[in-house]
């Protein structure tokens, strides 16, 4: 098959990749999935990356949803290896948050947004949680994605319940 002809490298790539909600770039790749433009290439040139959908930014990749599914049930079956994808992915877009300008810069990550708040609080990383929702908050307000901002404070709201923060 197709996936046995892949190095392990190139497999455990394409299943780190497969936590993307929402496509990735290169810098992307390279922190969560230790995925460099020359690997991303040639899993490109094997078909099994696309680039992302017109709308996104071009240097944009995306794995198809069948692809995508079965690279995450292969992910799901090494939980270490799962945990530490699901740290660097979160720790990621939670620097990205903090050092976005404008909401802008999410244009093509919303949806990693909320996976990085949902890794975070599978994995208990309370505090990670805590200051990507709060770096957030603004941003979601100001590009109008209210239900994205419900979800990603509700989680807040655990985190806080976890920290025992009687503030929340």
């Amino acid at each position: 098959t197709s996936w046995q002809r892949l190095t392990p490298h190139e497999q455990a790539a394409l299943c780190a990749l497969s936590t993307f909600a929402g496509g990735f770039d290169e810098e992307a790749a390279s922190h969560v999935a230790d995925a460099p433009t020359g690997l991303l290439q040639i899993l490109f040139r094997k078909a099994l990356l696309q680039l992302g959908p017109a709308s996104a930014a071009a240097d944009r990749f995306a794995l198809h949803a069948l692809l995508r599914q079965f690279c995450a049930a292969k992910l799901a079956e090494n939980t270490a290896q799962s945990a530490g994808v699901q740290h660097r992915f979160a720790t990621h877009f939670a620097g990205l948050a903090a050092s976005a300008i404008s909401w802008q810069a999410f244009a093509d990550d919303w949806g990693n947004v909320l996976q990085a708040l949902r890794f975070a609080h599978q994995s208990s990383a309370w505090a990670l949680l805590g200051e990507l929702a709060n770096d957030m908050s603004e941003r979601w307000y100001q590009a109008g994605r209210y239900t994205d901002a419900r979800e990603g404070l509700a989680l807040a709201c655990d985190a806080a319940e976890a920290l025992d923060d009687t503030r929340a």
